[in-house]
């Protein structure tokens, strides 16, 4: 597939990644420059295999449009519901309950971290942010969902209403409370109240 704007032309092309039905998708800018998208899972279309995003490889074209030369400049890759291994080619299942982000730059040997956990509606109940190479969190921010009662757990909203959070609490690595902001709803979801 070809998308053309003002600057010129992306290509995007799909190609197999194995037998399992996983792919990966090649673009390539105007300027030659290239990102290759890995995904599993999504030729097989089964009950409960998510077809997701595992790895993100971006280059940078050093030579020419005519003739380009590759250089690596980020790997991300993506693995869920607390698999470390193999994440490129892994099979995820529904739901997905945690997602952990590698970032690497160039030819680094090390990687940061983002470490995300969900609830069983898709809300976001933690991120845990590690430095490169390091194996505790620098920071860990934790998100309670419901309405803000003066202490936790808070309560039900109501009207089905689950994706409002109630306590938004940032640590550090020794435990330090580094904010917290506390959010009241009434019983539409509305916010009526928050404090920091």
């Amino acid at each position: 597939m070809t998308r053309g704007t003002q600057d010129g032309a992306t290509t995007y092309t799909v190609s197999p990644n194995g037998l399992s039905g996983n792919t990966y998708t090649t673009r390539l800018d105007p300027g030659k420059n290239k990102a290759v998208d890995y995904f599993t899972g999504g030729g097989l279309y089964r009950y409960g295999v998510a077809p997701v995003l595992t790895e993100v490889q971006q280059y940078q074209n050093t030579g020419t449009v005519a003739s380009p030369v590759y250089a690596i400049l980020t790997t991300d890759i993506y693995c869920y519901n607390g698999n470390t291994t193999n994440c490129q080619t892994a099979g995820v299942s529904y739901p997905i309950t945690q997602k952990d982000s590698y970032h690497t730059p160039g030819a680094m040997t090390t990687s940061s971290r983002v470490s995300t956990t969900y609830d069983k509606y898709g809300n976001v109940t933690s991120v845990a942010e590690y430095d490169f190479g390091a194996s505790s969190p620098t920071t860990t921010t934790t998100a309670y969902y419901g309405s803000w009662t003066g202490a936790l757990p808070c309560a039900a909203v109501g009207s089905g209403v689950f994706n409002v959070p109630c306590d938004i609490v940032t640590t550090d690595n020794a435990g330090h409370t580094l904010s917290e902001t506390r959010l009241t709803y009434n019983s539409q979801g509305f916010k009526t109240a928050s404090s920091v």
